[in-house]
């Protein structure tokens, strides 16, 4: 009988344990912890325009759902030269924030809203 119980509350401590993995990983992203296949991610290259590389990027955190605070972690291993140097600029306390990444890298590249604008109206006619 003895050995039965300890047999019982092996079995539970087992499906307690099984569940308590279950939940780390799935709380494993909430929790910072997040793992991406870089691959599904563009590659920015020097001859790349930055711009088209920023939008790609971009609509593939949305199709794979990346938090904001993901995008910069991801784009650091995704970036090299201009964009790389750009990114090593800015303030510790902004490197986790994308909109200010692309700002910035629009404003290094002289691209403004206006132009930004008239290409949506152009593709739009």
């Amino acid at each position: 009988m003895q050995f039965q119980l300890e047999m019982r509350r092996l079995e539970l401590a087992a499906g307690e344990n099984q569940n308590n993995n279950n939940n780390n990983n799935n709380s494993a992203r909430d929790q910072g912890q997040f793992r991406v296949d870089l691959k599904r991610f563009p590659e920015f290259k020097e001859k790349d325009n930055p711009e088209a590389f920023l939008i790609s990027f971009e609509r593939a955190c949305n199709d794979l759902q990346a938090k904001d605070e993901e995008k910069m972690v991801i784009l650091r291993a995704r970036i090299s030269g201009t964009l790389a140097e750009r990114y090593a600029q800015m303030p510790e306390d902004q490197s986790r924030n994308f909109d200010m990444f692309k700002h910035l890298i629009y404003t290094r590249f002289g691209i403004t809203s206006e132009q930004l604008r008239e290409k949506f109206r152009r593709v739009m006619v």
